[in-house]
C-alpha cells in the first residue's frame, strides 16, 4: 500500500526535518540485514523522529544515503532515510 500526497494547495507548511539510520557489519560476507532490510530499518527509526501518527503531517522528499567502509575482511553499511515532515493547515 502507498500513499500520495499531492502539495499543489497552499495549505501546508513544513515543519521539520527527519532522519533514521541503520548499520551492518559483514565479516567474509555474513552478518546483518541485506540492503532491503536496512533502508526499511531506517525508514521505520525515521518516521518514528517524525512524530506524524495522529496528526495532519506526511513525509516528504525522502531520499536514501547508502555509505560503506571496506575493510580487508570486514564490510560495514551504513544507510541514513531522511525527509521533510509537512503539517497540513487546512
Amino acid at each position: 500500500h502507498t500513499t500520495e500526497v499531492v502539495l499543489s494547495q497552499n495549505n501546508f507548511k513544513v515543519v521539520n526535518n527527519v532522519k533514521g539510520e541503520s548499520e551492518a557489519v559483514y565479516i567474509f560476507g555474513f552478518g546483518g540485514f541485506k540492503r532491503n532490510g536496512l533502508i526499511a530499518e531506517a525508514r521505520v527509526n525515521m518516521l518514528m523522529n517524525a512524530n506524524i501518527v495522529g496528526a495532519a503531517k506526511a513525509t516528504i522528499n525522502e531520499t536514501v544515503e547508502v555509505k560503506y567502509s571496506l575493510f580487508p575482511i570486514v564490510r560495514k553499511y551504513k544507510v541514513i532515510v531522511s525527509a521533510q515532515v509537512v503539517e497540513f493547515t487546512d
